[in-house]
């Protein structure tokens, strides 16, 4: 037997007879046996002098108990008594953990050990001014727009009318939710006014790579993203870049995403976010975008990801050194300025070295590709040559 079997069976009435410190139970039934277990772990029987001794024999056991009377048939009652005073215990409610939600998550409110001739009432107070719902479990799902309400649960013994205590189940807000951005950019080398997009010509080529390419220096980075397939649209990778709020200069977390041809900058599953796996973190954060030839950038503020629908990289005012740090394109756009061949914050003549090393490459994935068309030419010293000597800020060079 695995636990009180918990099906109504009016043939089997329960009736104790308090002899001292001995209860003498009483079923109805020659077949009926009773069973014996503790409030917080029904699965088990506890140890009685017979543990399954038959009606109208003595059992010394005090406490408060889940006593179970049935036939071997299976079939049977299950009560709660106060087994010392032979009197039904009331019902036990086992206090929900306070639930604690991130933004955009959900769940649903069910409470556990919940017997036969119980029923759960959910209030909105502790004063139990409405009632809210009656039964286990709550009927609407718990949302982030719950965030800061209480519901008040009882239950009661539907035979006796004993209650258990009132608990308080509270929503609260999760302080250690992954952080996720939304953001547009935009690679100064790749926008076509005429279409407002940027080209693609790497994808259409087969020439990205299936696995982030930032794993050199100067970048370093040892991140795993990977795909079997590259999402619609793909322009090239980029680097996501977390800085402490309080702290421009320090590094909490990097990823590589993908810039699409919109603008978006898409997780390497196509979603129009990035998440940020920061238990430890909460608050707001400076956004570094990093490209393997074009001058990185930084948001001008820190931002709070959660309360910002979209951050636009593109205007000069959202960005740490406005409009120096990007290149106009066309009236209100503004994007990533190209020539920085080797990555390091800073346009000088060891681009152009880079350059000269690399030239001649056809069908490969090259970092003097400023125009990203997979072949090394005079068309991207083109783009290098009027950027020479910009400097990104100091928090983006290496």
């Amino acid at each position: 037997m695995e636990g009180p079997i918990q099906v109504p069976n009016a043939t089997n009435i329960l009736r104790p007879a308090v002899s001292g410190s001995t209860i003498v139970w009483e079923t109805g039934g020659p077949d009926n046996k009773i069973f014996y277990y503790d409030i917080h772990n029904s699965q088990e029987p506890i140890q009685v002098p017979d543990t399954s001794p038959n009606h109208d024999e003595d059992v010394s056991i005090s406490g408060n108990l889940i006593v179970w009377t049935g036939n071997d048939g299976g079939t049977g009652d299950t009560y709660l008594y106060d087994i010392s005073l032979g009197i039904p215990y009331a019902p036990f409610l086992e206090a929900a953990a306070d639930t604690s939600l991130c933004d955009g998550q959900s769940t649903t409110l069910a409470l556990q050990n919940v017997l036969n001739n119980e029923e759960a009432f959910w209030y909105d107070d502790m004063s139990r001014t409405t009632l809210l719902h009656t039964g286990d479990t709550y009927p609407e799902p718990i949302t982030f727009a719950d965030i800061g309400t209480s519901f008040w649960v009882v239950k009661q013994n539907t035979i006796t009318g004993c209650e258990s205590e009132l608990v308080e189940i509270s929503i609260t807000e999760d302080t250690t939710c992954p952080v996720s951005l939304r953001g547009t950019a935009v690679l100064g080398s790749m926008y076509d006014p005429d279409t407002n997009l940027m080209d693609t010509i790497l994808k259409r080529n087969n020439l990205l790579p299936l696995s982030q390419p930032y794993n050199t220096p100067p970048w370093n980075y040892a991140g795993d993203e990977l795909v079997n397939t590259l999402p619609n649209g793909v322009v090239d990778w980029i680097l996501v870049e977390l800085r402490e709020g309080s702290n421009s200069e320090e590094t909490l977390q990097v990823k590589a995403a993908f810039l699409r041809n919109d603008g978006a900058i898409i997780d390497v599953s196509g979603e129009e976010v990035i998440t940020f796996n920061t238990p430890s973190l909460t608050g707001e954060y400076y956004i570094i975008i990093r490209h393997r030839n074009h001058l990185d950038i930084m948001s001008s503020i820190p931002i709070d990801p959660v309360n910002i629908t979209l951050y636009n990289f593109v205007d000069p005012e959202n960005i740490r050194g406005g409009a120096s740090q990007l290149q106009e394109l066309a009236p209100a756009v503004y994007g990533l300025i190209s020539g920085d061949i080797d990555g390091n914050g800073i346009i000088t003549n060891n681009d152009f070295n880079t350059f000269i090393n690399e030239l001649g490459g056809v069908n490969e994935y090259l970092q003097s590709d400023c125009n990203l068309d997979g072949t090394i030419t005079i068309a991207d010293f083109n783009l290098y040559q009027p950027n020479a000597s910009k400097i990104g800020i100091s928090q983006v060079r290496y």
